[in-house]
C-alpha cells in the first residue's frame, strides 16, 4: 500500500478539486459517511452511546462537523466542542458549520454546540466524563508546530478520559510526515485515516497514539493516486 506525506496528500486533493471538479465539500462528505459507518459499527456494540466530537476549525474539524450531522440523523446523542478562531475557519468547515446551525434551528438544538477559545475554562469539558466515545478532529495532516495553550490542555483532558477515542485521519499532535509527537498528542484507540495511510504511521511504536489504523476510501480515483 502507498504511504503519503502531507505534501503528496495535498497534491492529490488539489488535483481532484481543480482538475476533476470533485469539490472539497464532496470529499469531506464522503469522508464523513465512511467515518460514520465505522463509528456506527463500534457504537452498536456498546451499551451507551454518548458521543463527544472535538473539532478544530480546519478541514479535519469540518470532517467532525459533517460526522456529527450523520450521527444526529441516526439518533445518536452528540456534543460538539469547537476549538479555535471561527474567523480563521476553512471554507468547507464554515459550510458544514452553517448546516449544523440550520439543523439546530429546525430540530431544537439537538446537536450540542460548544465553543472553546484560548481563555476557556476547561471545566466546561466535564462532559468528557460522561462520554462513551470521543472523536478527535482537532488537527489533520498539516500540523507542523508544537501543541501549546488550550490545545495542549484539551489533549491532556481527552487522554485522561476512559472513553473510547477515535482520531479522524491522524491523532491530533502527531506529525503525519515522520510520526513525531509535537509536544503532546491524542492517544487514540482507533484512527480512521482517509484514502491513504500516512508516512508517520511507519514510525516504531506509533500504535501508542494511533491504536488500530483503518483506511477508508473517500472517492479519490485510483488513477490520480497512481499518477501523482
Amino acid at each position: 500500500m502507498k504511504y503519503v506525506d502531507s505534501k503528496k496528500m495535498r497534491e492529490i486533493d488539489s488535483y481532484c478539486i481543480n482538475q476533476l471538479g470533485i469539490s472539497g465539500i464532496i470529499l469531506m462528505e464522503n469522508a464523513a459517511i465512511k467515518i460514520f459507518n465505522e463509528v456506527d459499527e463500534k457504537l452498536k456494540k456498546m451499551s451507551n452511546s454518548n458521543i463527544v466530537i472535538i473539532s478544530g476549525v480546519g478541514n479535519n474539524g469540518g470532517d467532525g462537523l459533517a460526522l456529527s450531522r450523520h450521527l444526529h440523523l441516526h439518533n445518536y446523542n452528540v456534543e460538539v466542542f469547537i476549538v479555535g478562531n471561527l474567523n480563521k475557519a476553512s471554507n468547507d468547515f464554515k459550510e458544514n458549520f452553517q448546516i449544523i446551525k440550520n439543523i439546530n434551528k429546525l430540530d431544537d438544538n439537538k446537536i450540542g454546540l460548544n465553543f472553546i477559545n484560548e481563555n476557556a475554562d476547561l471545566k466546561q469539558l466535564q462532559t468528557l466524563n460522561y462520554a462513551d466515545v470521543i472523536i478527535d478532529g482537532m488537527f489533520g495532516t498539516g500540523l507542523k508546530r508544537k501543541i501549546t495553550g488550550v490545545y495542549e490542555s484539551l489533549i491532556l483532558e481527552v487522554n485522561k478520559s476512559a472513553a473510547y477515542t477515535i482520531a479522524i485521519d491522524i491523532p491530533s499532535g502527531i506529525n503525519s510526515d515522520n510520526g513525531d509527537v509535537m509536544g503532546v498528542a491524542i492517544k487514540a484507540d482507533e484512527t480512521i485515516t482517509l484514502q491513504l495511510p500516512k508516512v508517520g504511521f511507519l514510525k516504531e511504536d506509533i500504535s501508542e497514539f494511533c491504536g488500530n489504523i483503518k483506511v477508508v476510501d473517500i472517492g479519490i480515483p485510483k488513477k490520480v493516486i497512481e499518477m501523482l
